[in-house]
């Protein structure tokens, strides 16, 4: 088990897309800020070219933590079934389970090294910018405290799935609507029942949680995250679905046939 993971890291450290994604992320997000003290330059009166903003354009969307994880997850194995690759590793004798948890530990593995650097390219290019507002950037670092959990099982679900799918594209359909619409129809079947406990069940997704009294712009910077309860719900509701999803992923793959 140990040498497959290490096979798996020496395999996302050399995939060519993995870390062109990751370089052009980054490069993203400095040229993003390159943009803002551009304008600013030619108009002092640019109200955009502020940390604040920097920071709010991550902190208003968690979401795009889990969709970065659902991405770099499919660059990592996405082609895996389609080449082969998991027939040859139970050739070897590992199981699907050990493939499947090989698999989710080297890519959480990754996906981590992955978002320190986009990360770290982004704050880092924030500094060219006016450093004021109401986003902080401990904001930004409570926030990637409050979603890691749940990003991880997206990853963890994104590689279920494409275990799973002969094409990934239907796996990716399925990820958006467990992880998107399932949550809203969760909600709308509370709110037709009138039932305090599907309202409750549905206020533990991510989806949910992480919108729960979000305020965040040029004034103010109100998250779920920003209390100490409200931190531990979302460490609690993202750690539950990498319980869900590993559960989901080890009993679906014991029946299915590569």
């Amino acid at each position: 088990m140990l040498n497959y993971i290490h096979g798996e890291l020496y395999r996302a450290a050399h995939n060519k897309a993995f870390g062109g994604t990751v370089a052009l992320l980054a490069g993203l997000g400095i040229f993003f800020h390159m943009v803002l003290r551009g304008i600013a330059a030619d108009t002092p009166s640019f109200p955009y070219a502020t940390t604040s903003y920097s920071y709010s354009v991550l902190v208003s969307s968690p979401d795009l933590f889990r969709a970065a994880a659902f991405l770099m997850a499919s660059l990592l194995y996405e082609s895996d079934r389609r080449n082969g690759i998991d027939k040859n590793s139970l050739a070897f004798g590992l199981s699907r389970t050990g493939i499947f948890l090989g698999k989710c530990i080297a890519g959480a593995v990754a996906c981590t090294v992955a978002m320190v650097v986009v990360l770290a390219a982004y704050t880092g290019a924030a500094m060219l910018l006016s450093q004021s507002g109401p986003v902080l950037l401990s904001d930004l670092l409570q926030e990637v405290a409050a979603v890691f959990p749940a990003s991880v099982a997206s990853m963890i679900l994104c590689v279920a799935l494409l275990m799973l799918f002969e094409k990934g594209v239907a796996g990716a359909f399925v990820w958006v609507f467990l992880l998107f619409v399932l949550p809203r129809l969760v909600v709308m079947l509370g709110a037709a029942l009138q039932s305090e406990a599907v309202m409750r069940l549905a206020m533990w997704m991510p989806q949910n949680l992480f919108a729960t009294g979000m305020e965040v712009n040029m004034s103010q910077c109100i998250t779920i995250w920003s209390t100490p309860q409200g931190m531990l719900r979302c460490i609690l509701s993202g750690t539950g679905c990498c319980v869900l999803f590993t559960l989901f992923g080890i009993v679906a793959l014991r029946k299915k046939d590569f």
